[in-house]
């Protein structure tokens, strides 16, 4: 009987240390950023994350020589609580009223656990991180996302702040040593930050590709005016993952789309029957139709900048950058 016990004490030990220990640095990415209101976040799953998995988000900073929370932010849990989340799912959170976090997509929200107000402000940070609590002194942290710039206090190396000036600043981190900025983190400003990110590069490919391409701030565009619409139902965002194996959300589709432009026209070359939603950098949809196999020439009167073209078909979704 004693060793029964004995027994039974370790596995739930072990049950419990491990219960919010699934996800390893990378296999979420953020791939939306909003300080305006509403203030929010989205981010994708790039393995398949088990149900009831909890993880944890705050603005809080991080110290990097301390290796302690630099600020007294909040920090809340998102769970999966009906089934496991594939591989690519997109969910966008977002505070829907006063301090209270709203999820659009799989999984719930809590309330806030630390803290007494949410608010991201322009610049914050994101973190997203395991641990046995929240607040936890020993984090095990997924991926984060940096909104700040001050050319005095950036860490060269890793393009987030140095430790050394931070602070308690709110809107100041340095990078956790356990990430590594451009593959499983990111500082989106080199020069002037702005209040608003959304990444635009592509959701096909390997794994590995998605989270580089994710976590290179080149592959996204910012805005101070209006909050990007990151929203997984509304946004530019899509992604389709292969039912048979979890290291590759999609074929690379963007040889089966080529567009070429001429006069308030768009020419777009494809090998298949699609629809075409067309897209604005503030995530407004401009205009969908449906393309046909060979060369298809769209009129339009856009004025000139950057647009998002998502290519939809019943075996693929994926997006192109145009600049018109």
């Amino acid at each position: 009987m004693k060793n029964t016990n004995l027994i039974l004490i370790y596995l739930l030990l072990t049950f419990t240390l491990n219960i919010h220990s699934q996800i390893a640095p990378g296999e979420i990415a953020f791939i939306g950023y909003n300080t305006d209101n509403p203030d929010g976040f989205a981010f994708i799953t790039l393995k398949e994350i088990p149900q009831n998995e909890i993880i944890y988000f705050t603005d809080s900073g991080w110290n990097n020589s301390t290796e302690k929370w630099s600020s007294n932010e909040a920090h809340f849990s998102w769970k999966n609580n009906e089934s496991n989340t594939p591989i690519g799912s997109i969910i966008y959170i977002y505070e829907s009223s006063e301090n209270v976090l709203t999820v659009d997509g799989l999984g719930i929200a809590s309330s806030l656990l630390i803290g007494s107000s949410w608010s991201l402000i322009s610049g914050d940070q994101i973190f997203a991180y395991q641990g046995e609590k929240p607040k936890d002194p020993n984090p095990k942290f997924i991926t984060g996302i940096q909104g700040n710039y001050e050319s005095d206090c950036i860490d060269t190396l890793t393009g987030w702040e140095d430790s050394t000036c931070m602070g308690t600043a709110n809107a100041k981190s340095s990078l956790p040593n356990a990430l590594k900025n451009g593959d499983n983190a990111i500082a989106l400003f080199n020069s002037t930050e702005k209040d608003n990110a959304i990444y635009t590069g592509s959701l096909n490919g390997n794994v590995n590709e998605i989270r580089k391409s994710i976590n290179n701030a080149s592959n996204w565009i910012a805005n101070d005016d209006l909050s990007e619409d990151i929203k997984p139902l509304t946004s530019n965002f899509s992604s389709n993952i292969s039912s048979e194996s979890n290291l590759s959300i999609t074929k690379n589709t963007k040889e089966n789309f080529k567009i070429f432009k001429e006069t308030n026209t768009l020419i777009i070359n494809s090998t298949q029957d699609a629809i075409v939603s067309i897209y604005n950098i503030t995530g407004h949809k401009l205009r969908e139709l449906k393309i046909e196999d060979g060369n298809n020439k769209i009129k339009h009167d856009f004025p000139d900048g950057l647009y998002i073209i998502k290519f939809h078909t019943e075996q693929i979704s994926t997006t192109q950058k145009i600049i018109l």
